[in-house]
């Protein structure tokens, strides 16, 4: 699926998050308690690491780009994914039931975001209204 430009991190980072997604289903499928535990704290470590420094640039970038039924869907999704994350991140142990939740809706988001939102960005704004909006919006917050 071709991407904008200025898209292209955003669909990179999803692609890293999906990989996680992945390794936690897997992990779940096998049955193994050691690959379970070791999904499961990679996937924390990711939301830690690079997913909620990623919707933070969403929240910043994209977000005044949308319509406002759009803005309405990724805050509540948002909201929905944090809350959840926190729970995991919180946990000594991460629950293999709640990071295999976590793993689905997060799976369900990245989706969202890439063949509804995605679209329509780049269907509603033109080329270089994108890459001026979401200049700079592959580096980390300030």
């Amino acid at each position: 699926m071709w991407r904008h430009p200025a898209l292209r991190p955003f669909a990179r980072e999803h692609f890293a998050a999906l990989m996680a997604v992945r390794d936690v289903r897997w992990a779940a499928q096998s049955g193994r308690t050691e690959l379970v535990d070791r999904a499961n704290r990679g996937l924390a470590r990711a939301w830690q690491l690079d997913l909620a420094a990623h919707f933070e640039r969403e929240d910043r970038f994209l977000r005044p780009l949308l319509t406002s039924a759009e803005q309405d869907e990724l805050d509540a999704q948002h909201a929905d994914l944090r809350a959840q994350f926190g729970q995991l991140v919180a946990a000594a142990v991460p629950d293999p039931d709640l990071a295999l939740h976590c793993a689905v809706a997060l799976h369900d988001h990245v989706r969202w975001e890439e063949s509804v939102l995605f679209e329509s960005l780049q269907a509603r704004c033109g080329g270089s209204e994108l890459a001026q909006a979401l200049a700079g919006s592959d580096r980390a917050p300030d």
